[in-house]
């Protein structure tokens, strides 16, 4: 990727978050039911509705989707940061606002 010369990624920590943080989809695990508890500092979801052998067979049959979302930010800067970030997810880039 030619542009990733052109980019600064940072990764961004903090000892100083207060506990019991929320990923952006919290209101969505919420909404769908989940049961959640504190996981190093994030409340996450840890089921929904009848159990764990239900989920694991929807799993099985369907499919499934974890939130990873509380597993790390970056802080991209630079003249190439929006065409680095493009080459790596398929969402529009151009449309997402700082922040």
């Amino acid at each position: 990727m030619s542009s990733q010369a052109d980019c600064t990624v940072h990764r961004l920590t903090s000892a100083k978050e207060p506990m019991e943080k929320r990923t952006p989809l919290f209101s969505e695990h919420q909404a769908l039911g989940a049961k959640t508890t504190v996981f190093a500092g994030w409340e996450m979801p840890v089921s929904y509705g009848p159990g764990p052998v239900a989920e694991h067979r929807c799993v099985r049959n369907s499919a499934g989707l974890f939130d990873l979302s509380h597993m790390g930010r970056v802080w991209l800067s630079g003249d190439g940061a929006q065409s680095f970030l493009q080459e790596l997810v398929t969402s529009n880039v151009a449309r997402l606002q700082p922040g």
